[in-house]
């Protein structure tokens, strides 16, 4: 096993200029233990999903042979659906928040915005700003949102 740099080491030098124990030369779980199993189960995970892979591939092929005519608009057609595909999970906190400002009630401030949006944006900025179990519950939350890839509506 290398032995770690002088600069790792300078890292791991806590403010007392302790440096950490030294590792046992026996690690508990054997180099590259792990890599056979992984590989199998990630052969196995889009094995299991190959039917939805050879629909993907035939629709881009059943695309291209629709625009056999033109065939200059099929790359960006396929650049625009990967393009949407990879931004579907950022733009969908958006659309959601935007469900909300245009279906809270009230008068217009300025004929755009909602009042009681406004306030329930200032309360809810304020609830978290200024309280310590708020922010942590809605730290923990969003973990939980991030790891699940989902969007909470309570």
């Amino acid at each position: 096993m290398q032995q770690p740099s002088s600069v790792v080491r300078f890292l791991e030098t806590d403010s007392k200029g302790n440096q950490p124990e030294e590792e046992p030369n026996d690690p508990l779980i054997p180099e590259n233990l792990l890599v056979a199993p992984t590989a199998l189960l990630g052969v196995v995970a889009i094995a299991t999903q190959a039917g939805a892979y050879s629909n993907f591939f035939a629709s881009l092929a059943q695309m291209k042979e629709n625009m056999a005519a033109d065939p200059t608009d099929y790359w960006p057609a396929v650049n625009f659906w990967i393009f949407f595909a990879a931004s579907h999970a950022i733009l969908q906190p958006i659309i959601w928040i935007s469900e909300v400002l245009h279906a809270s009630p009230g008068p217009l401030v300025g004929d755009l915005v909602p009042v009681s949006f406004i306030v329930g944006n200032a309360v809810a900025i304020a609830a978290i700003t200024f309280s310590k179990e708020v922010r942590l519950h809605c730290q923990a939350d969003l973990r939980v949102c991030q790891h699940e890839r989902i969007i909470v509506r309570k």
